[in-house]
């Protein structure tokens, strides 16, 4: 098969189509990749205001179970930036599903990958074995027992021997 050049060999063209073919499919598999996951929405704003310092805790004992008072102002702060953090569990819990889902598609896109490279490598393998029986033919066609006149000049050899074998033969029967 002959190529552009007029050349019956494939050449660093072809290789270098198929490795930018190659590229030019990965890049597009991860741009698609990047616009269909787009990016996690905005965490809620948490402000934590400090809360009023204790000065003074004092031991107590309620219905025999061991516990600590302190003032009723850090009590509510405390229940307030509570309540602010419960607000944001269900956005933590997203991220850690997103995380999850993206150790996931990462690990489906590395071995994707890692599939592709190995069919480039068979695809590459493949090429280079087609090129070497190419060239193998190429040189089988011209090898110097293919050629014509080689057979014709033994055809003629034999067609000589066997005339002269004959007339032999048929000269030693009329003669005895």
């Amino acid at each position: 098969m002959q190529n552009w050049s007029g050349s019956s060999e494939r050449g660093w063209g072809d290789r270098i189509g198929f490795y930018v073919a190659l590229v030019l499919a990965f890049a597009s598999v991860l741009l698609v990749a990047r616009a269909a996951f787009g990016q996690a929405p905005e965490l809620p704003e948490l402000v934590l205001a400090p809360c009023p310092a204790v000065e003074h805790l004092h031991a107590l004992d309620a219905d025999g179970v061991p516990g600590m008072w302190f003032p009723r102002e850090t009590a509510r702060c405390m229940l307030g930036r509570l309540a602010q953090l419960q607000d944001a569990v269900p956005y933590f819990r997203l991220l850690e599903q997103r995380l999850e889902l993206g150790d996931g598609r990462d690990t489906l896109q590395n071995r994707r990958v890692e599939f592709a490279v190995a069919q480039a490598r068979v695809a590459s393998d493949a090429l280079a074995v087609a090129v070497r029986h190419v060239r193998e033919a190429e040189r089988a066609k011209d090898a110097w027992h293919r050629s014509p006149f080689l057979w014709m000049a033994v055809g003629a050899v034999l067609a000589a021997g066997v005339f002269a074998l004959t007339a032999y033969a048929l000269d030693s029967v009329r003669n005895p």
